[in-house]
């Protein structure tokens, strides 16, 4: 996450999290977290919009 965040300009890994959350809703970790679950998942039931 450190290095992403300092790609798109951040100052700080914290700063970049805070907006992360605030915009998505999750932090950037339970969205990863998610997104690693719902791969173990068969295609068809694929969908981040159960969270």
């Amino acid at each position: 996450m450190k290095e992403i965040s300092l790609r798109m300009g951040y100052i700080s890994t914290s700063q970049f999290s805070d907006l992360y959350k605030r915009y998505f809703g999750v932090s950037p970790t339970l969205f990863r977290r998610m997104f690693e679950l719902e791969a173990q998942k068969s295609p068809n039931e694929f969908n981040l919009n159960e969270y």
